[in-house]
């Protein structure tokens, strides 16, 4: 599974959405993908959490158990134990489509970044 959560969604036999699309980059371990499969099409949505702050494991969760992907950039000088979330690509209270990959930023708050 590539560290990958996969849910499909319908009862055809081909594959006719997918979720978060191909191509976006996420975090192993921390995504989700949605296949959409038969007549079904992309209609569920969830709103994005804040995880402004949170370490990367906390946001991880958040995001993923809201039905999210996640991708983690940022405080790669040191590993990200000890960095907190400073931006996220979606903004808090977002509706958006299950399954859409959100960027999540982080930063060590001494400044080592």
């Amino acid at each position: 599974s590539a560290g990958l959560t996969v849910e499909v969604i319908g009862d055809g036999n081909a594959v006719t959405g997918q979720l978060p699309s191909s191509g976006v980059a996420v975090t192993k371990g921390s995504a989700r993908v949605i296949l959409y499969t038969g007549n079904e099409i992309i209609k569920n949505t969830v709103k994005v959490p804040n995880v402004s702050g949170l370490s990367a494991a906390e946001a991880s969760r958040r995001l993923v158990n809201a039905g999210l992907s996640v991708h983690v950039i940022g405080a790669t000088n040191t590993g990200t134990a000890g960095a907190v979330v400073y931006s996220q690509s979606v903004a808090p209270e977002t509706e958006v489509p299950r399954g859409t990959a959100v960027t999540i930023s982080m930063r060590h708050m001494d400044n080592t970044d």
